[in-house]
């Protein structure tokens, strides 16, 4: 085997490969037998891009649709603590849905506004008992696990869903600092 200058790696075939360097170690503990099967630079990926890993949003193999946006998907909107709080008061029609663990509410939550409780580990199941009609405002501690929860209502066909952005940190701080903090 040998390289040729300005060519990138080292690239064997893979039937010289274990003439080269002997058997792979074995590894304790592996499911492959214990040997390595890993690391090893197949030459059909050779000055081509291997295929990318599929990283959530349309469904893999589902049909575009003209006029789609193939850059990715849209970032969700977000709501300040501040602007919620003002639409709380003026009492507007929107559905609060915290996707904390029950043991988040317990500690700190929201003032009541008639919020839906929806762990986000369960929002792939029950997402069907919200109102796809409603506008939703998806809130979490920190506002990571709700930008998740509120792309996962977007791909299921809810159109006007925000994020609280901060989350209940942040309304805890700019809005309610008697909040309990965890």
């Amino acid at each position: 085997w040998r390289r040729e200058s300005g060519q990138g790696p080292i690239s064997l075939p893979l039937n010289d490969l274990g003439n080269r360097i002997g058997p792979a170690p074995l590894l304790p503990g592996s499911g492959s037998g214990g040997r390595c099967d890993r690391g090893v630079r197949y030459q059909g990926y050779q000055g081509q891009r291997p295929p990318r890993p599929w990283r959530g949003g349309d469904t893999p193999g589902a049909q575009v649709s003209e006029g789609s946006d193939l850059t990715g998907p849209r970032p969700i909107p977000e709501i300040t603590p501040e602007e919620l709080e003002e639409r709380m008061v003026r009492g507007d029609a929107i559905l609060l849905l915290d996707v904390r663990e029950r043991w988040e509410r317990e500690i700190a939550d929201l003032p009541e506004y008639g919020q839906v409780h929806m762990p986000l580990n369960d929002l792939v199941f029950r997402h069907g008992q919200l109102d796809r009609e409603a506008e939703i405002v998806v809130y979490c501690r920190s506002g990571a696990r709700s930008d998740s929860a509120a792309q996962l209502l977007r791909h299921y066909g809810f159109g006007n869903v925000w994020n609280l952005a901060g989350g209940v940190l942040r309304w805890r701080r700019d809005v309610d600092p008697s909040m309990r903090a965890y």
